[in-house]
């Protein structure tokens, strides 16, 4: 028996309660080469978005993909609250 497990039941919560990821992502990001100002970036799984808006935020270009309508929903949300242009789309990873 296979379950499929639901995380837009819990979207809300990812949405209020769940931090982004540290500036210091980004910088190790920098020191190792990879320049994300200007660059298309997929964030696949995106949920609420915290990846996509962290590289919007710092000059991507990002699609983020979910199969979540709720978490779609908080991404966009999210995004619009700190005035980004990010892309979310309704869709699985293994679909890309």
């Amino acid at each position: 028996m296979t379950r499929r497990v639901d995380f837009g039941l819990t979207a809300n919560d990812y949405a209020t309660h769940r931090a982004g990821f540290p500036p210091s992502l980004y910088l190790r990001l920098a020191r190792r080469g990879i320049d994300v100002a200007g660059a298309r970036v997929i964030d696949l799984g995106t949920g609420t978005g915290t990846l996509a808006r962290g590289f919007a935020t710092r000059g991507s270009r990002v699609i983020g993909v979910d199969p979540s309508p709720n978490m779609l929903a908080q991404a966009r949300r999210l995004a619009a609250g700190e005035s980004l242009d990010v892309r979310f789309v309704d869709g699985r990873a293994e679909a890309t």
